[in-house]
C-alpha cells in the first residue's frame, strides 16, 4: 500500500531573487519577438504599397480588441469590430477582405481591412487603412493582403511567445500577492489587534503610555493600508465584465472612503482594449497617487478624469492635501517607458495634480499625422 502523500507546505516569503524575476518578466529584451514591434513592422510594409491617411493593427485577443499598432491617429477610429455597424465587422466575423465608405465630419473616408489569420485559419487580427481619397482598387486590394500573408507568420510566433511571457507573468505576480496578502498584511492585521487590547490595558494606568500605544495604533493602520495597496499593484489585469475605467473607479472610491475624502471620478472609456501591460503601468501610476493621499493625512477632495481610449490614454489625477510627489517621481517608471508623458505640478508640497499621456500612434518610418481624425 502506498505512503499518503504529506500535505503541502505552505509557500514560504518570496525570495530577493523572485522580485528579479518579476522584473525580468515585465522588461521585454532585444531577443524578444514584440507584437508591437511586428505590427509596426505591417504598416511599415504598407505604407509602401498603399496610400493612405490612417492605418492600424488590431488584435484579436481572446475577444477583446486590442490595438497594437497605429499610424496617422493616437486611436482607431473605425468602432468596435463586434457590432455589424462597424465597417471593421464583417472582416472580423467573416475573416475576408473588406472595405467600405465611412461618413466623417463633412466628407466620408474609404476603408480598406484584411485579415490577419492563424496557422488554423482562425482570426488573428485585422490591418485596417482609410483615406479621404479614391475608393480602393483591386491592384491595391491585392497588395494589402500580400502584406498581410507575409507578416502572418511573423506575427504569429510574436503572439505565442508574448502570451506565454504575460502567462509567467501574471503567474508570478499572483504568487507573490498570494504570499503578501496570507502572510505578511495578516501578520501586520494580527499586530494591530495586540496594539488595540494593549491600548485597553494600558488606559487603566499611565495616560502618557496609553497616548504612546495610540500612536502605535495609527502606525500599524498605516503601515496595513500601505501593504494594501501594495497588493493592487500585483493584481493582474482585469479582462471580465468591468472596465478599466470601473476598476480604476473603485479603487479611488475605496481610498475616498478610507480616509473620508470626497470623490469625483469622471473617465471616458473607448471600446477597444488597452495591452496588459499597459493596464497594469497606468494602474500603478493611480496607486501611486491614491497612496500619497493616504499618506498625506490632510486630503478632504480627490479627484481623476480623463480618457481611456486604447491605445490613447489620457488622465488628470489630483488631490488637496500635501504631497511627496516631485517631478521626478515618475521617470524611469513603466508607464514612463511605454512612451508616456507623466508629469507632477504641486504648489509647494500640497495639492499635486499628476497628468498623464499615453500617446496612441506608434512611431514609424516616413510621415506620421498624430491624431488626424481621430
Amino acid at each position: 500500500m502506498d505512503a499518503p502523500t504529506p500535505p503541502a507546505e505552505p509557500a514560504g516569503p518570496p525570495h530577493p531573487d523572485d522580485l528579479d524575476d518579476l522584473r525580468d518578466l515585465e522588461e521585454p529584451t532585444a531577443a524578444d519577438h514584440d507584437p508591437p514591434d511586428v505590427a509596426t513592422g505591417i504598416l511599415t510594409a504598407l505604407a509602401d504599397v498603399v496610400a493612405s491617411d490612417r492605418s492600424a493593427v488590431l488584435l484579436d485577443a481572446d475577444g477583446r480588441v486590442v490595438p497594437i499598432a497605429l499610424r496617422g491617429a493616437d486611436r482607431a477610429p473605425w468602432g468596435d469590430p463586434h457590432r455589424p455597424e462597424s465597417v471593421l465587422h464583417r472582416t472580423w466575423t467573416q475573416r475576408v477582405v473588406g472595405s467600405g465608405r465611412v461618413e466623417e465630419g463633412a466628407g466620408h473616408r474609404e476603408v480598406l481591412v484584411v485579415p490577419l489569420l492563424t496557422a488554423e485559419r482562425g482570426l488573428l487580427g485585422v490591418v485596417v487603412a482609410d483615406r479621404a481619397g479614391p475608393a480602393y482598387g483591386a491592384l491595391e486590394v491585392q497588395a494589402a493582403g500580400g502584406v498581410a500573408r507575409r507578416a502572418e507568420p511573423a506575427l504569429r510566433l510574436a503572439v505565442l511567445v508574448w502570451r506565454h511571457r504575460e502567462e509567467a507573468r501574471l503567474a508570478e505576480r499572483a504568487r507573490l500577492q498570494r504570499w503578501l496578502h496570507d502572510g505578511l498584511a495578516q501578520e501586520l492585521a494580527a499586530l494591530g489587534y495586540q496594539a488595540d487590547a494593549t491600548r485597553g490595558l494600558v488606559r487603566r494606568g499611565d495616560p502618557t503610555a496609553a497616548a504612546a500605544v495610540d500612536a502605535l495604533h495609527q502606525a500599524v493602520r498605516a503601515v496595513v493600508g500601505e501593504v494594501r495597496t501594495q497588493l493592487s499593484q500585483l493584481a493582474p489585469p482585469h479582462h471580465g465584465q468591468s472596465s478599466l475605467a470601473g476598476l480604476l473607479e473603485e479603487q479611488v472610491q475605496a481610498v475616498g472612503s478610507a480616509i473620508g475624502a470626497r470623490v469625483r471620478v469622471d473617465l471616458r472609456e473607448g471600446p477597444l482594449t488597452f495591452l496588459d501591460r499597459s493596464q497594469v503601468a497606468l494602474r500603478a501610476v493611480v496607486t501611486a497617487v491614491l497612496r500619497d493621499a493616504q499618506k498625506a493625512g490632510d486630503v478632504t477632495r480627490i479627484e481623476v478624469s480623463g480618457v481611456l481610449d486604447a491605445p490613447y490614454a489620457a488622465l488628470d489625477l489630483t488631490h488637496d492635501g500635501t504631497t511627496t510627489l516631485e517631478s521626478g517621481t515618475f521617470r524611469g517608471s513603466a508607464l514612463a517607458n511605454l512612451g508616456a508623458d507623466v508629469r507632477v505640478d504641486a504648489v509647494g508640497q500640497s495639492h499635486p495634480v499628476v497628468t498623464v499621456r499615453l500617446p496612441g500612434t506608434t512611431p514609424v518610418a516616413g510621415s506620421v499625422r498624430t491624431g488626424e481624425g481621430a
